[in-house]
């Protein structure tokens, strides 16, 4: 409470702005990496603050982050983004019992499974397109496992899984229509 800014640890001064800004109780609440600083105790800890303001309060938070471990104990819906675009969007069973867009799929199989015997990591091939300068078509096209000519020429329309479940890939829209 009597430290000037500069005296504080990076998690300190995250923790700081996280109960400044819980304090004044928004009615949503946008949160952008906001357990990136905290070592996993506080990280617990913060995070079931966050959620128990939530609940007493029926506020909205918005996550923004790429801890898939953070979403899946903090959100109710999902929307997962590339290149500045949602690629997919769903509830969280949806997005995690269930993952259509091949950048989700890759975000999935690029975590670590201690229960496995495999000792490299997958990683999505390639590196992100300069966003000044994107692909013609999807935006994902030059990473794509599955990608076609049609991927590399045309933006994918929204094929709309179910009720609460989109994913923007041609492959889905194909199977859809």
């Amino acid at each position: 409470y009597d430290c000037y800014p500069h005296e504080l640890s990076g998690g300190m001064r995250q923790r700081a702005a996280l109960i400044r800004t819980m304090a004044l109780e928004p009615d949503i609440l946008l949160l952008d990496e906001p357990f990136s600083a905290l070592d996993y105790q506080t990280r617990l800890t913060v995070s079931a603050d966050i959620a128990a303001m939530i609940r007493k309060a029926e506020k909205s938070v918005i996550l923004i982050t790429h801890d898939l471990g953070i979403v899946a104990e903090n959100c109710d819906k999902v929307a997962v983004m590339y290149a500045g675009q949602i690629v997919e969007s769903g509830t969280l069973d949806d997005i995690y019992s269930d993952p259509q867009h091949p950048y989700t799929i890759g975000l999935f199989r690029s975590i670590p499974d201690l229960t496995s015997k495999q000792r490299r990591l997958e990683i999505i091939p390639g590196i992100m397109p300069d966003p000044s300068n994107l692909p013609k078509g999807c935006n994902f096209c030059t990473r794509c496992q599955y990608a076609t000519e049609r991927c590399k020429q045309e933006k994918p329309p929204v094929a709309q899984l179910s009720k609460s479940h989109a994913v923007l890939c041609w492959r889905n829209a194909e199977q859809e229509a």
